[in-house]
């Protein structure tokens, strides 16, 4: 359990090798949660550089992340090859990972390429979330790969809102980008 306030500039590594974790914030709710503050770039303009910083990074196994806002994450600007230091400007999520995320807010997040809010991977799960005013200047400015029920997206903006992925009962508003859904259930 992780106390109300806000961390600024520094990220947090879930790490969960093999087992179970979970990360949540006292109350549970993102409003009034913990606040994770990532770090934009100083080119302004675009957000991402070698001094952004995201806010999280899930490196394995079956992590819960419960009642987080993660803000102003941003990435790299390395190589397309680098997809760790491009992808995710909010949360990244390696391949080995599995992770539940539930009632979280991404806000203002921005990524080079994939994922401006959440770089994802198939066996993501997104319920209760919340997206506001994220970028990906490739694809998927919410999240890239998983699968989200009952979300919100307001404010993206990039080449595709969401990456080919599963969603269901999700709402989208004020979007500024072609949305790429794969809907289901």
């Amino acid at each position: 359990v992780v106390s109300e306030g806000s961390r600024d500039g520094s990220r947090i590594k879930c790490i969960g090798w093999n087992e179970s974790l979970t990360l949540r914030s006292r109350s549970g709710d993102w409003r009034t949660g913990v606040t994770v503050i990532g770090k934009y770039a100083t080119d302004v303009d675009t957000g991402y550089g070698a001094d952004a910083i995201r806010c999280m990074v899930v490196n394995g196994g079956t992590c819960k992340i419960i009642g987080f806002k993660f803000e102003n994450g941003a990435t790299r600007n390395a190589s397309w090859s680098a997809d760790s230091q491009n992808c995710g400007g909010g949360v990244y999520v390696y391949a080995n990972a599995a992770p539940q995320i539930s009632n979280c807010c991404f806000s203002a997040c921005r990524a080079r390429y994939n994922g401006g809010g959440v770089c994802g991977k198939d066996a993501s799960i997104y319920r209760d979330c919340f997206f506001e005013n994220c970028k990906a200047g490739s694809n998927g400015s919410g999240f890239s790969s998983g699968k989200a029920y009952n979300c919100v997206f307001t404010n993206m903006s990039g080449t595709a809102m969401v990456l080919p992925s599963v969603i269901s009962n999700c709402t989208v508003t004020a979007s500024k980008t072609a949305v790429s859904i794969t809907a289901s259930g």
